[in-house]
């Protein structure tokens, strides 16, 4: 249960547009949450997590129970 994020959290990502619009909710949720921190100011929502990113979200997801 994660507080609802808004634009403004995702604002500062220089690719934020590039979020699906099914997935705008979420994306902004997970970052006002710390989950998503994105890397060298992108949240590359196209592109592959690495196992490391991986390990980190789901470190945080597990940390925030």
């Amino acid at each position: 249960p994660f507080d609802e994020g808004t634009a403004a959290d995702t604002a500062a990502f220089t690719d934020s547009g590039d979020v699906a619009g099914y997935a705008e909710a979420a994306m902004r949720a997970l970052v006002k949450a710390g989950v998503l921190q994105g890397t060298d100011g992108k949240l590359n929502p196209k592109g592959y997590a690495t196992r490391a990113e991986t390990a980190m979200i789901v470190y945080r997801l597990l940390d925030e129970s």
